[in-house]
């Protein structure tokens, strides 16, 4: 198994959901009548009514519950499927490796369907009145009916939804089986093993319907027909996680989505972006997760680049840790390895070898600020099972991943391969291991540019020409002034400590701007702060931004500004050193603890107010009221030649933040360009 997704709240493929509806309802609507107007289940309500176990209220709830097309939680349509996405991230999460917990997740998963069955029941029964127990709220009225749901109401619901898969798969129907899964979905019915094996086998019946086959041989059919399509994709897989839970994976189960997502992922590629796009977006992840599963490493490796092609959508870390673990495990990054069929052709430099890491990761970098544990190990396995015979691995390697044990700090030789747990030195930002030291990356001139206008754009079309225009004069001020040009951008109302974080940067050798709103001084600084203040905005070192506008923009900016006039006198970037105290790379950096992501959604792209964060941004922590600091962005970095001796082995440095990790520790690869 390889890594699996994990959680974000930025537009992303595994944070997605499918329609809760189809066009198969009315199809549905009249098998399900058939079966509840039958001889056998006429019989059974009949019984249940005359024993007193259900009421007219519960007969009117059930009859009509199983023939509506509109959920039954209709104050919140998007409740079972918030439930149904965050079972599946925990289910993803606990398939990270072959001996997860099964227990504890089949513990966790009944917990939540017996929430959810819980809401059911309080929507079914808040009142009396058939037309408000099925459309309407839950209100606090003093009518709301007392009655509850018995539990025969969900046993013999399961009666008919095996009675209505067994019809379906008689008549050559398997699709209605769908609208079906979302009464199960919505109600937190547990069905038994029967049940659910008469399922899934009917679901797993809908691609090999002729009507399947001619839209799949033909490439042709609606865009909404695929829509639809991909969504009993997603439907297929939550159907599949449901089973393999409660009774356990089956070779038929673990094949099933990834053979439907195949064949719809054909189709998938005629159509320009568009919102219902995000659907489709999730079939992708699925044929990735295939192909990789496959050891199918060129057909992954043109999907990623496919993927990383459709605008506007962050990659998450999982999706380039799954793409480079499999690479790895093929062997495809030795120095020996044969190229990738068609890797040249999609786009990249290398079709093999080190350096086509180097470029994987380079696009990861653009992208995340940080891998999961799980996807750090993953690697580490990856890499070094498929370590060449003739390379070496550094010793340290496999123990420094133990979380008991320290990081590794002793220095590698330059033909070893390495890929271990190390703590950056916190005053340098020199890892000891391979002796590589940390800086900060500028964007390119073009890309600082493009992102300078796009703020322009993004003030004057979500607030007004007036606002563009003071933040134009703003970025004039910067262009214009003369002296010192800035080299640190403080965020005043994020840092609140100014005055020991702007003398600490001092010390260090930076010369900081402090950009703060105007209503912030007037309402959250206190009289000396105040007075501390006006003695920088005295010496031109602190930007009182107008009231009204936002300031995150205002610092934005100004780490991309040119500073034409000042840089006459200084350069700006800081050479690798450790003879002093600053950190090396572009300047100016901007420090703050805010993500900014209010405000990069929503330029033109979105990728690059990821890329500019990732690169520009510096976090700050206080230590008896002095601030220390540290960056989280993924970096590679070339090693330095130290020891006039040894030979060859010189490769780029990977570090990788890690959630849950130290400030400084990082999970490190190197992977020698060649071998002694």
């Amino acid at each position: 198994k390889k890594c699996k997704p994990s959680s974000s709240s930025l537009h992303t493929f595994s944070s997605l959901s499918h329609p809760s509806s189809y066009s198969d309802h009315q199809p549905y609507k009249r098998e399900m009548l058939s079966i509840l107007s039958s001889k056998k289940l006429l019989g059974i309500q009949k019984a249940l009514q005359t024993q007193g176990i259900w009421s007219d209220d519960n007969l009117m709830t059930f009859r009509k519950w199983l023939v509506m097309e509109e959920p039954m939680i209709a104050s919140d349509p998007d409740e079972t499927r918030t439930r149904w996405c965050r079972m599946k991230k925990q289910w993803n999460r606990q398939a990270q490796y072959q001996d997860k917990d099964d227990d504890g997740f089949r513990s966790l998963f009944l917990s939540e369907l017996k929430s959810q069955r819980e809401i059911f029941i309080h929507h079914a029964t808040t009142n009396t009145n058939s037309s408000s127990t099925i459309n309407n709220p839950p209100s606090n009225s003093s009518s709301q009916s007392t009655t509850t749901l018995p539990q025969s109401f969900f046993s013999v619901s399961q009666q008919v939804i095996r009675q209505l898969a067994e019809q379906c798969e008689n008549k050559s129907q398997p699709s209605i089986i769908f609208a079906a899964w979302e009464k199960i979905k919505e109600s937190g019915m547990i069905l038994n093993a029967s049940t659910l094996n008469a399922l899934l086998n009917v679901a797993s019946k809908v691609y090999a319907v002729k009507s399947f086959q001619k839209f799949d041989s033909a490439g042709g059919g609606s865009q909404q027909d695929l829509l639809e399509k991909s969504s009993r994709v997603l439907a297929l897989e939550e159907i599949v996680m449901y089973h393999d839970v409660l009774c356990g994976p089956t070779d038929k189960s673990e094949s099933l989505v990834a053979e439907a997502a195949v064949k719809t992922f054909k189709n998938t590629q005629k159509y320009q972006r568009n919102s219902r796009e995000m659907t489709y977006l999730q079939i992708y992840l699925l044929v990735l997760k295939y192909h990789c599963n496959m050891n199918n490493v060129s057909a992954a490796l043109s999907l990623l680049r496919r993927m990383q092609a459709l605008g506007g959508v962050v990659l998450e870390t999982w999706i380039y840790c799954l793409v480079l673990s499999t690479i790895a495990e093929n062997g495809y990054f030795r120095n020996d390895a044969l190229p990738i069929e068609g890797a040249v052709d999609i786009g990249y430099t290398h079709a093999c070898g080190p350096k086509l890491f180097d470029e994987i990761a380079s696009d990861m970098a653009a992208e995340a600020l940080e891998i999961t544990p799980e996807c750090a190990t993953q690697l580490q396995k990856a890499l070094l099972s498929s370590a060449s015979a003739h390379s070496t691995i550094a010793a340290t390697s496999i123990s420094s991943m133990e979380k008991q044990l320290p990081p590794t700090q002793i220095p590698a030789k330059h033909n070893e391969l390495v890929a271990s747990r190390v703590d950056l030195d916190p005053s340098t930002w020199i890892c000891p291991v391979t002796e590589t030291q940390q800086h900060l990356v500028s964007l390119d001139p073009i890309k600082k540019k493009q992102l300078h206008d796009d703020l322009l754009e993004l003030v004057k079309d979500h607030m007004s020409s007036k606002a563009a225009n003071k933040l134009k004069d703003f970025s004039d001020w910067l262009e214009s002034r003369k002296g010192q040009p800035f080299s640190a951008i403080v965020d005043g109302a994020n840092v609140k400590a100014i005055p020991s974080m702007v003398r600490t940067l001092e010390e260090r050798g930076e010369y900081p701007l402090v950009i703060v709103p105007k209503k912030y001084i007037e309402h959250h600084v206190s009289r000396d702060q105040r007075k501390r203040l006006q003695h920088l905005e005295a010496r031109g070192q602190l930007y009182s931004v107008p009231t009204g506008m936002h300031d995150d923009i205002y610092c934005i900016l100004a780490s991309v500004s040119n500073q034409t006039a000042s840089r006459e006198i200084s350069s700006l970037p800081v050479e690798n050193s450790t003879s002093n105290s600053r950190w090396p790379g572009t300047r100016p950096m901007l420090i703050t603890n805010d993500i900014l992501r209010d405000h990069t959604l929503l330029l033109r792209d979105p990728l690059l107010g990821r890329e500019w964060y990732n690169r520009h941004v510096v976090n700050f922590k206080f230590d008896k009221n002095a601030p220390y600091f540290y960056q989280r962005g993924i970096q590679g970095n070339n090693c330095p030649v130290l020891h006039g001796n040894e030979t060859g082995g010189i490769g780029t440095a990977w570090h990788f933040p890690v959630n849950g990790w130290g400030l400084y520790e990082r999970f490190v690869v190197r992977i020698p360009k060649h071998t002694e």
